[in-house]
């Protein structure tokens, strides 16, 4: 298949630049210890974490949890922001791929579905001196399959969505690729299998930044 000239590159945050998974099972692990409930690994949460905390914490939760849903997802919410960056890492590579995007003038921007407050706390710690348009859920649109946010971030950076190219590590991130016109690119040092990759579409699929970096090289 042939595809446009890339102008514009949107990221997912959470399994694609920052490896925040620690900071999220203590998050959540600490609310369920609070309850009496059991915790779960880290390998565990790999399969919770995408589609939003609250979706995360209902994965975490029991069947038979007896409190308020809303009670919890508002201890939790105040846990993540007391842990937000203690343990989140930058993946090996990242600047690099940033560094050479900038330097080729491409437009750049991230869509997550990380509740904006955190997500812009996460953009100004470690990505501060690029300039990354960053969106997070509960801002304006419907989290990730949706589309709508991502099409806004692509006409914000003044990119076409064919145009663009969506870089996610999830099958999520595939789906709001497809759904926004944009070309989908999966990557597979984050969260998710390849095969969910695979399974929900991706036009490229990445197994190491180095990859990824050469085929921007190659590309604009």
């Amino acid at each position: 298949m042939k595809y446009k000239k890339l102008r514009g590159v949107i990221f997912d945050l959470d399994g694609t630049l920052l490896d925040t998974l620690a900071d999220m099972q203590c998050t959540v692990n600490s609310v369920l210890l609070k309850y009496d409930y059991p915790p779960h690994s880290i390998s565990k949460y790999k399969e919770f974490i995408g589609n939003g905390i609250e979706n995360t914490l209902l994965a975490a939760l029991p069947n038979n949890y007896k409190e308020d849903f809303y009670t919890l997802l508002e201890e939790t919410k105040r846990s993540y922001l007391e842990n937000l960056n203690k343990n989140t890492t930058v993946y090996d590579g990242i600047y690099d791929i940033l560094d050479h995007l900038i330097h080729s003038e491409m437009r750049l921007g991230i869509v997550t579905n990380k509740l904006h407050k955190y997500a812009t706390k996460c953009v100004e710690v470690f990505f501060n001196r690029y300039n990354l348009l960053t969106l997070g859920a509960g801002k304006i649109f419907s989290i990730k399959p949706n589309p709508e946010g991502t099409k806004y971030i692509a006409s914000e950076l003044g990119v076409d969505p064919d145009h663009c190219l969506f870089v996610g590590d999830s099958g999520v991130d595939m789906q709001t690729a497809k759904r926004a016109g944009m070309i989908s690119a999966g990557v597979l040092w984050g969260f998710r299998e390849k095969k969910e990759l695979e399974n929900t579409g991706a036009d490229f699929i990445f197994s190491t930044t180095i990859e990824l970096n050469e085929f921007f090289k190659n590309n604009i």
